[in-house]
């Protein structure tokens, strides 16, 4: 995988958390908010959503379904800056993907800020989160699985999450794992004289 890459010297990180978790997210069927919102309630634990509607019917269907559930929060987008500050006092991150997510730019933004996450195994996201270490990796749509994890997620350290961004997942460990591959690729290629 080459990483993309997120700013490490912008993000906070707390070493303490809140109670609630988070989504955060484009408003679609494919990023799962659906399936954050039954992973939080099966835990019991408030959940906040943010995000702009991509689907508005979906949108719409999510606000609707969850307008008297005192536990979860919907709101609109919001800037990166305010996000990693949410982001750095929540319990967890939930990244329920119901689609192979390229690279996961939620799930390593909000182990910068150290805060474990919570994710399906599609895409890139076992790549990006150490099962065990910086948050649970679960069998796609197991939303029971999910809730277990997130009942277990206070034996992750945040400060472990944190190292791990900025060993792996900053903008400099983009530019190495680039370089690497270009130096790779490069190295095959042969030069013939006079060609």
């Amino acid at each position: 995988m080459l990483p993309n890459g997120v700013p490490i010297e912008r993000i906070p990180w707390s070493a303490d958390s809140d109670d609630h978790v988070v989504f955060a997210g484009r408003l679609s069927p494919e990023k799962g908010a659906a399936d954050a919102i039954r992973i939080a309630r099966q835990v019991g634990v408030p959940i906040h959503l943010y995000g702009d509607p991509y689907d508005i019917d979906y949108a719409q269907s999510l606000i609707e379904m969850h307008r008297d559930d005192l536990g979860v929060f919907i709101h609109g987008g919001t800037t990166r800056t305010r996000l990693w500050q949410i982001m750095s006092r929540s319990r967890a991150v939930l990244c329920p993907a119901k689609w192979e997510e390229p690279f996961g730019m939620v799930a390593a933004e909000a182990q910068a800020t150290g805060t474990p996450v919570i994710a399906y195994r599609r895409g890139a996201l076992p790549e990006v989160i150490i099962d065990g270490r910086t948050g649970f990796v679960v069998t796609p749509d197991d939303v029971d699985a999910a809730g277990r994890a997130l009942a277990n997620v206070a034996s992750i350290q945040r400060a472990e999450c944190r190292r791990h961004a900025e060993a792996h997942l900053s903008l400099d460990a983009s530019i190495a794992a680039h370089e690497r591959l270009y130096e790779r690729l490069t190295a095959r290629v042969t030069l013939r004289p006079n060609a």
